[in-house]
């Protein structure tokens, strides 16, 4: 893969990903068992990491409206961390949230909250290394 190819594909997973970790939240309050103040916290919870990591991939793909420069050539392993670290982290969201829905006993709202501030602080500096490699950092 070359860099911008990567860039791109990082950028779509992590706002695809970003949409559908929403989505997914927002039916747990609607057809699951979490109920009012559960399910914004859920979302405060399961959005900051991946939020800032989509807000950096929207202000790429938005940069390069017309179809960038290959960039040099990456190397595979390159190409499998940057791809791997945001899909661990959607799989993991959607792992608890399936959980949460299908009602894992000892597993309530509380403990998903506590997994979602783990999950988001363990891969919260991944994502933010890999997003300022990507996108650059932050304005």
């Amino acid at each position: 893969m070359y860099q911008s190819q990567i860039r791109g594909s990082v950028a779509l997973l992590v706002l695809v990903g970003h949409v559908v970790v929403f989505l997914i939240g927002m039916l747990l309050g609607i057809f699951g068992p979490l109920r009012g103040v559960d399910v914004v916290q859920t979302l405060m919870m399961a959005c900051p990491v991946l939020g800032v990591t989509a807000m950096s991939a929207l202000t790429y793909v938005l940069a390069n409206e017309s179809e960038p420069d290959r960039g040099a050539k990456v190397s595979a392993i390159f190409s499998f961390v940057v791809l791997l670290f945001p899909s661990a982290l959607l799989a993991s969201i959607v792992l608890i949230f399936y959980f949460v829905y299908i009602q894992v006993e000892g597993f309530g709202p509380e403990n998903m909250k506590i997994s979602l501030g783990a999950i988001e602080t363990i891969f919260g500096a991944y994502l933010g290394a890999i997003s300022t490699k990507l996108f650059g950092r932050a304005s």
